[in-house]
C-alpha cells in the first residue's frame, strides 16, 4: 500500500472517531437533561416547589384576608361575672310598637350592690346587667360620685298599676310621655335601671344631667355597656321625653358603637321610630 493511501485511511479513521465521540457527548448531554427535568417534575409534584404565579397569588390572598379581618373588640372596662350568665337579647326592643307578653319574666334576676334599699323587690336586674352596674357604681364611687339603682325590673302587673296612677294624676296623654303602658316598658326586660344620687335626694330629676354624678354617668356609662336610652331631642323616635336617669344595658361593644354614632337604640337596630302607640 502506498504511503499516500495510508495517510488518507488514517485521516478517515480519525474523522470517524471524532464523529463517534461527538455523538457520545451529545447523548450524554441529552440523558443528563432528561434526568434533571425528571427530578424537577418529581419535586414539583411532591410539593417541594410551587409555581411562582401560584405562590404570588397565595401571598396576595393571605395578605388580603389578614387586612380585612375585624380587630378583636377590647372593652374599656373589664367586668367580673358573679356567676354563669344565661343567654339574653342585649338589643331587645321594647317600645310603643313592641310589646312583651304579660307573663314575660327574665331569667337570672339578682339585686345590684348599689341601690337605695327602698322597694328592693323592684330593683332586680339580670345578672349580666347587674354585674355591669356593680362595676359602674363602684368606679363612680372611686371618682367621688354616688350612684344607686332606684328602680330596675318591674313585672307586668306592677307597671299596669303604676301607669294607671300617673294617668289618673296627670291624664293619659301626659303620662304617656314619660311612663309606659303595661307590657311596653323596658323595665320588664331586666336590662335597664333608673338611677339617682344624694345630690337630688335620690329622685328622678330632669336636672340630674347638671349634677356631678349625672355628668359622670353620661360620660362613662357606655364603658360598662349602658346607654342613655331616652336621649334629649329624640322623643319623635323613642316616644319618651329626655330621661338622664334611665340607662339601658346593651353590652359594652354595642354601647360604644351607639355612643360614637349618636343613634338611638331604635336607629341602631334598624327599627322604626315609635313616638306613639300603634
Amino acid at each position: 500500500m502506498s504511503k499516500k493511501r495510508r495517510r488518507r485511511r488514517k485521516k478517515y479513521r480519525i474523522a470517524n472517531m471524532k464523529l463517534f465521540l461527538s455523538a457520545v457527548v451529545a447523548g450524554i448531554v441529552v440523558i443528563v437533561l432528561i434526568i434533571a427535568a425528571a427530578v424537577n417534575i418529581a419535586g414539583w409534584l411532591a410539593g417541594d416547589e410551587e409555581k411562582p404565579e401560584e405562590h404570588g397569588v397565595k401571598e396576595t390572598v393571605a395578605e388580603t384576608t389578614k387586612a380585612t379581618q375585624p380587630a378583636e373588640y377590647v372593652p374599656q372596662v373589664k367586668i367580673e361575672p358573679s356567676g354563669e350568665y344565661v343567654s339574653i337579647n342585649r338589643l331587645m326592643i321594647v317600645n310603643k310598637h313592641n310589646k312583651l307578653d304579660s307573663g314575660y319574666v327574665p331569667d337570672d334576676l339578682i339585686l345590684p350592690d348599689s341601690r337605695t334599699g327602698t322597694n328592693e323587690s323592684r330593683q332586680y336586674m339580670t345578672r349580666e346587667a347587674a354585674d355591669a352596674m356593680n362595676a359602674l357604681t363602684s368606679d363612680a364611687a372611686d371618682a367621688g360620685s354616688t350612684i344607686k339603682v332606684v328602680s330596675g325590673y318591674r313585672d307586668y302587673d306592677y307597671q299596669e298599676g303604676l301607669f294607671r296612677r300617673y294617668a289618673n294624676q296627670e291624664g293619659t296623654a301626659k303620662a304617656e310621655t314619660y311612663s309606659a303602658r303595661a307590657g311596653y316598658s323596658e323595665h320588664q326586660t331586666g336590662l335597664c335601671a333608673d338611677v339617682s344620687s344624694p345630690s337630688v335626694g335620690y329622685k328622678l330629676s330632669y336636672s340630674y344631667d347638671e349634677t356631678k354624678e349625672g355628668k359622670w354617668l353620661a360620660e362613662n356609662c357606655w364603658k360598662y355597656g349602658f346607654i342613655i336610652r331616652y336621649p334629649e331631642g329624640k322623643t319623635e323616635i323613642t316616644g319618651y321625653v329626655y330621661e338622664p336617669w334611665h340607662i339601658r344595658y346593651v353590652g359594652q361593644e354595642n354601647a360604644e358603637k351607639i355612643k360614637n354614632s349618636g343613634l338611638t337604640l331604635e336607629e341602631y337596630t334598624g327599627n322604626e321610630a315609635a313616638p306613639d302607640y300603634e
